[in-house]
């Protein structure tokens, strides 16, 4: 009586293991919870250089024009007077002239050697123009005169006022407010101040190290611009 080989029934067996197996595994996974698939980071965006020249600083500076940094307000008693006739008494006149200074910097006269930016774009030195007077000018709401004498006439012959003469005191006073300006050192406070107010400027613009240097000081005469 002949025996039947075992390996057929074995691998039989051994199929529906893996067909159980694999079915209830499907059937396992198929009712768990979904779980959204983890994928890598993104990668972070690449950041752009920042690329920054002299040019682009003295652009920019130069688009502010002036900057005017310190500001002189005088007010001085003028008199002026006109000579006395052979008939009669001269013209005098008290003026109380009151007048504003304006101190800074003509960015217009940067140069494109006066900027350097290093490689990297974090220090910045720049050398400023000299300081100068930007304006100067009378206050008309606060010049007034404080007296006028029209002087004494004899006999037939009369005298008119001159009316040059308010002229005149006008200008003795300008020259008087811009002179106790310039005694006063209005061009190197505007240095100092003008020093402090790009170097923060500068610094807000993102450079880390800025250097700010003004031409001789000498360059530029304390006279009010014509």
């Amino acid at each position: 009586m002949s025996q039947r080989s075992p390996l057929p029934a074995v691998i039989l067996a051994f199929a529906a293991i893996l067909l159980l197996t694999g079915g209830g595994a499907w059937f396992i996974l198929s009712r768990l919870p979904q779980t959204p698939a983890i994928g890598l980071p993104a990668p972070a965006p690449t950041a752009t250089p920042r690329i920054v020249t002299g040019a682009a600083v003295i652009r920019q500076m130069q688009s502010l024009q002036r900057l005017e940094t310190t500001r002189y307000t005088v007010e001085t008693v003028v008199e002026a007077s006109t000579p006395d006739g052979w008939v009669s008494r001269g013209e005098r006149l008290l003026l109380i002239a009151h007048g504003d200074v304006v101190a800074g910097f003509d960015l217009g006269k940067l140069r494109p050697e006066d900027v350097q930016v290093s490689a990297d774009g974090k220090t910045v030195t720049i050398t400023l123009p000299a300081a100068e007077i930007l304006s100067a000018g009378l206050d008309e709401g606060k010049t007034r005169i404080y007296s006028r004498d029209s002087g004494k006439q004899l006999g037939v012959f009369t005298r008119g006022a001159d009316p040059n003469l308010e002229t005149e005191a006008r200008r003795r006073g300008m020259q008087q407010i811009m002179a106790s300006a310039c005694e006063d050192g209005i061009l190197r406070r505007a240095g100092e101040d003008g020093t402090v107010a790009v170097r923060n400027l500068l610094t807000l613009a993102g450079f880390e190290t800025v250097q700010v240097r003004t031409r001789d000081a000498a360059a530029s005469a304390c006279v009010a611009p014509r």
